[in-house]
């Protein structure tokens, strides 16, 4: 009885972690994905993906990420051919917005999009370093 149970035990997990699996290349083919902080340090050294930070120009001056570029979702649409050709992992304050804005360039036909998971602010809390553009008092 315990050959019966230890087996259906260890098929259950096996099933488990190929679903998981699945799931996971699933989601990225969809061409919209959203990514942990660490999987998107990870992702942007290994696949050379380009981090876009979509809020307007004054937040992204108080603080962003190092070699980020600043696209606002405001004009994201008209600007769209003008962004990198390669995989972006969006950014806004908390994950919501890039959410919005991965949406619109999914309607424009652009793929490799990606979103950072609870934003500028999930990065913060994993101790992840800010860069600011911080003006000159004259």
């Amino acid at each position: 009885m315990d050959f019966l149970l230890y087996n259906n035990n260890y098929l259950f997990l096996i099933a488990a972690v190929v679903s998981g699996i699945l799931l996971v290349i699933g989601s990225r083919k969809s061409g919209q994905s959203t990514l942990s902080a660490q999987e998107a340090v990870r992702f942007s050294n290994t696949d050379h993906a380009q981090f876009i930070d979509i809020r307007e120009p004054e937040a992204y001056q108080a603080g962003h990420i190092a070699q980020s570029k600043n696209f606002p979702k405001s004009n994201l649409e008209a600007k769209a051919s003008s962004l990198p050709k390669k995989p972006l992992i969006l950014v806004c304050d908390t994950g919501r917005t890039a959410l919005e804005a991965a949406a619109i360039l999914k309607k424009l036909n652009i793929e490799n999009v990606y979103t950072l998971k609870d934003g500028l602010t999930g990065w913060k809390n994993e101790g992840l370093p800010i860069k600011s553009k911080k003006k000159s008092k004259e």
